[in-house]
């Protein structure tokens, strides 16, 4: 499967903040599951791709984005292990139910 337009913009805009050498391995990646929690759902992925670091690492601390209907926005962390990108968790800051389908709207910034 296919990353949706929402799950690319998150990946790229996270490293494109935190880890900008691993931008390259987003055209590479394809969904294997998505699992919704209720508040958020994990993104299960694989890499088609050899490890280009030994980097493992969790980021996300630049991500926020305004959710139409999601009154406290959502956050997300990206898990890279061994180089690759293997996680992409997206949850509510709030109480609401994360929506299945996202369509409209916008990131921060946070390291600006």
């Amino acid at each position: 499967m296919k990353l949706s337009r929402f799950e690319y913009d998150v990946i790229f805009t996270i490293l494109s903040n935190e880890l900008p050498k691993l931008v390259g391995l987003i055209q590479k990646v394809n969904v294997v599951s998505r699992e919704y929690t209720g508040v958020g759902m994990f993104i299960n992925l694989s890499t088609e791709s050899d490890s280009v670091s030994g980097y493992s690492k969790t980021l996300g601390t630049s991500f926020y984005a305004n959710i139409e209907g999601i009154e406290h926005g959502i956050g997300a962390i990206l898990y890279i292990d061994d180089g690759l990108l293997t996680m992409l968790e997206l949850f509510c800051h709030g109480p609401e139910v994360f929506p299945k389908i996202i369509q409209t709207y916008s990131i921060e910034d946070l390291d600006a």
